[in-house]
């Protein structure tokens, strides 16, 4: 079963003036196992049946539900269209065909919060995704974009640098000899080419279902950001997009559509 972190620090910050024992008896009536407890954090099990719990932000809503804090439907807004546009390119299409994004800006990130977001979309890859095999999810720096940006398919001989990383390397050689290739490749292992993520001027965003690209990557100076699911399945991206959506609303950022286009029309 999944599990999030969930720190005293962030349960004061979700809950202020609320005694922190009081918190903890009320969590497990969400449905929720506290799977261990230290002097820093508190480990909650949850059940992959909701993903909505895959970060603190999911829990800290539920739970401010049934302390009357917040009732009702939770809120979501909103707040118009991003004018950034993504191109698909039918060479996806036997490989892996959908891809749902949104813009979310003018937020904060703390070192705190990455990690949750960080956790939040390895569980959705696990546990929605089914290892990726279903749906993945990039998470980039919007202001290291030019877009529109161009969902498409590359050669294995093709190049870029590869998150956490200095230098490019082939799509072959992460597959072979990268960590992260190795443990997803054989999702594509039956594909003659590759799906990427360029922007308009050609630089790689992402290479899904592997590794984002070191150029997006997000740090606590980020403001604003541009979320990618890419899938087998609409349904699943679209489910994941909005679990996505939710938390990013949650720890404040502006949530903005971005609109696909197939390249046949």
């Amino acid at each position: 079963m999944p599990v999030v972190a969930f720190t005293f620090d962030r349960l004061n910050k979700f809950f202020p003036g609320e005694k922190l024992d009081d918190i903890l008896k009320i969590v497990p009536f969400i449905g929720v196992d506290i799977e261990g407890v230290d002097n820093v954090e508190v480990r909650i099990e949850y059940n992959p049946n909701r993903p909505d719990f895959a970060s603190d932000y999911g829990i800290a809503r539920a739970v401010k539900g049934l302390l009357g804090i917040e009732t009702g439907i939770p809120e979501f807004r909103l707040s118009g269209r991003s004018g950034c546009a993504i191109k698909v390119d039918m060479s996806t299409r036997q490989i892996r065909p959908y891809i749902v994004s949104l813009v979310a800006k003018n937020g904060k990130l703390d070192d705190e919060t990455i990690k949750q977001l960080i956790a939040m979309q390895e569980d959705l890859q696990n546990v929605i995704g089914r290892r990726r095999l279903k749906a993945s999810i990039g998470i980039h720096n919007l202001d290291a974009i030019k877009f529109p940006v161009t969902y498409t398919t590359v050669q294995e001989d093709f190049s870029f640098t590869p998150l956490g990383d200095s230098d490019n390397h082939t799509i072959r050689h992460i597959l072979k000899e990268f960590d992260v290739g190795k443990q997803y490749g054989y999702i594509l292992q039956k594909s003659n080419a590759y799906p990427i993520i360029q922007d308009n001027e050609n630089n790689v965003l992402s290479f899904p279902p592997i590794v984002n690209s070191n150029l997006t990557r997000i740090g606590t100076a980020t403001k604003n950001l541009f979320v990618e699911v890419t899938a087998n399945n609409l349904e699943v991206a679209e489910d994941v997009l909005s679990v996505m959506a939710m938390a990013l609303y949650d720890a404040g950022f502006e949530i903005q559509t971005v609109s696909t286009h197939n390249s046949d029309g």
